[in-house]
């Protein structure tokens, strides 16, 4: 047990040794022109939020992102069915906001935060402990308002948990 690696976990420490030197984002060309005219939709009342997922053996996974309460921005997946690798991506949209969301900060869309949001529309290589919902979310927006050197900040323990750390089983996908 304490040796089986998940496909997520597989998956994951590929984008690893790129990571290692700067956390880059990758974006894709087409999406990124694509979404970040609809950065321009949002009010200037923004939220972060958390929804809480538990999808197979991944349990209390908290996904983070930011609304006005009409537009969104986050890094996911609308066709992930819990079974499969996901492939998230840093896209705007309106759909609803799921109705056990909780929010944790209010804050201003200054020019400085639509920027950055612009800066990230069509990224694509999210990675579980380097570039997540809540990275993303908290550097790009929710922290922005609160530092004025930010950056991305990684979780020591999960990636020491992803290198064969304490956990006996990994999340199943």
């Amino acid at each position: 047990m304490g040796n089986y690696e998940s496909t997520m976990v597989q998956k994951e420490k590929v984008t690893w040794p790129c990571d290692l030197d700067g956390h880059e984002l990758s974006i894709n060309t087409a999406l990124h022109t694509e979404q970040v005219p609809l950065v321009d939709k949002f009010g200037t009342s923004l939220f972060l939020f958390k929804h809480q997922i538990t999808c197979g053996n991944l349990e209390n996974f908290w996904h983070f992102f930011v609304s006005d309460g009409t537009w969104t921005i986050e890094f996911g997946d609308e066709q992930w069915d819990c079974k499969t690798v996901p492939e998230f991506r840093v896209k705007v949209h309106n759909r609803e906001i799921p109705p056990d969301s909780v929010e944790e900060k209010q804050f201003t869309k200054t020019d400085a935060v639509a920027e950055r949001m612009r800066e990230v529309c069509g990224a694509c290589n999210y990675s579980l402990c380097f570039r997540n919902s809540e990275h993303l979310s908290r550097y790009r927006w929710g922290l922005l308002v609160q530092l004025s050197n930010a950056s991305w900040n990684s979780d020591a323990q999960a990636v020491q948990k992803l290198h064969g750390g304490s956990s006996s089983e990994a999340p199943e996908f």
